[in-house]
């Protein structure tokens, strides 16, 4: 996997192809298990909370070849568990995506690192969020559940009721910071509790290190998963942006995301105002194998082989369904797909 580096010009800009000078992005894990019981101290959680995430770091390099931090650059960045995310895409504003801190669903907080981070064309790094199970609990229910459907979703990505995290966030005190980590419902609509904390991750997830005023965007039409694996084709001139995915669980499968835009040259260096044009719009496939056994691609596309409202197992109501239930639309598209051989 490339190194993620994006040459600095002296100007601050994005500079392909130049190592002597450059931003570093990189993960920022780790993982505290109170499973046992260990106290959960809010000072100690808050600092956990700020600690996780991504990080963006300037390096140049020195007079004797080595590569040396520059600690007072601007560009210096932490993206945390806390850090203040807009949706993009088809999945913006889907009720699915409502909470407390955003009854719309165009915002978030936070993402949690799970998967590769890899950089762009046009000067952005992009990265997949992993299971978020460890960080999300779901207690008991104070109020009854919104019907079947929203089950099938959260028991389909593995929240279960009583589900306790193993970071137990979610217990170190009733602010908004905390609480914010159980998913039960607590509240008259979606808008009032974090019923929906779960849908808001398994993104992936484009910061732009150039600009550190930037929000970065959760990528929706790339699909929800608990990613594991990100690869970004290299791009070729008036071909489509193709980005490669791997579902982290045992049985699950690969994806890929197609562009609709054909990659233009002339868009390089121009961060999340090109990410939009890429990401925003195009198609997030699934790998089946034909009736030879031959790998293909198949589309998951509202309205296409049983991805719609008559479905039993889940009713897809649209495609921002699809895409936030990316595991469930993939069961039934292999369902179909042995069924018919269509692929």
């Amino acid at each position: 996997m490339p190194v993620p580096w994006l040459g600095l010009s002296n100007g601050g800009a994005f500079q392909p192809g130049r190592e002597d000078r450059g931003l570093l992005c990189s993960q920022h894990g780790g993982l505290v298990d109170r499973s046992g019981g260990t106290a959960t101290c809010p000072e100690a959680v808050e600092r956990e909370i700020y600690a996780l995430g991504l990080g963006i770091a300037e390096f140049r390099r020195g007079t004797e070849g080595q590569v040396l931090p520059v600690p007072d650059s601007r560009l210096n960045r932490r993206i945390s568990a806390a850090t203040v995310i807009d949706f993009s895409g088809p999945a913006r504003a889907s009720a699915l995506l409502a909470t407390k801190f955003s009854g719309l669903g165009t915002r978030t907080r936070g993402t949690l690192v799970g998967s590769a981070i890899v950089c762009t064309p046009w000067g952005t790094c992009l990265h997949g969020e992993g299971d978020f199970l460890p960080f999300v609990g779901r207690g008991i229910d104070t109020l009854p559940r919104h019907g079947a459907k929203a089950l099938a979703g959260l028991q389909r990505y593995g929240l279960r009721a009583g589900h306790q995290s193993l970071c137990r966030w979610e217990h170190a005190g009733k602010q908004d910071l905390f609480a914010r980590w159980n998913a039960a419902v607590a509240g008259a609509t979606a808008a009032h509790d974090y019923r929906n904390i779960a849908n808001t991750f398994g993104w992936v997830v484009e910061t732009d290190p150039f600009n550190p005023e930037s929000v970065p965007a959760k990528r929706t039409a790339l699909g929800r998963l608990k990613q594991a694996e990100l690869w970004m084709v290299p791009a070729e001139v008036g071909q489509p942006i193709t980005i490669l995915m791997r579902d982290a669980e045992d049985k699950e499968t690969r994806y890929r995301y197609v562009s609709r835009a054909l990659w233009n040259p002339a868009d390089s260096g121009k961060g999340q105002s090109a990410g939009s044009k890429y990401l925003d719009e195009g198609h997030l496939q699934l790998a089946c194998r034909d009736a030879q056994g031959e790998l293909a691609w198949t589309t998951l596309r509202h309205g296409r082989l049983g991805l719609d409202m008559a479905n039993a197992d889940y009713p897809f109501t649209n495609q921002a369904d699809v895409l936030i239930n990316a595991r469930l639309a993939a069961d039934q598209i292999r369902t179909a797909c042995a069924a018919q051989r269509v692929l």
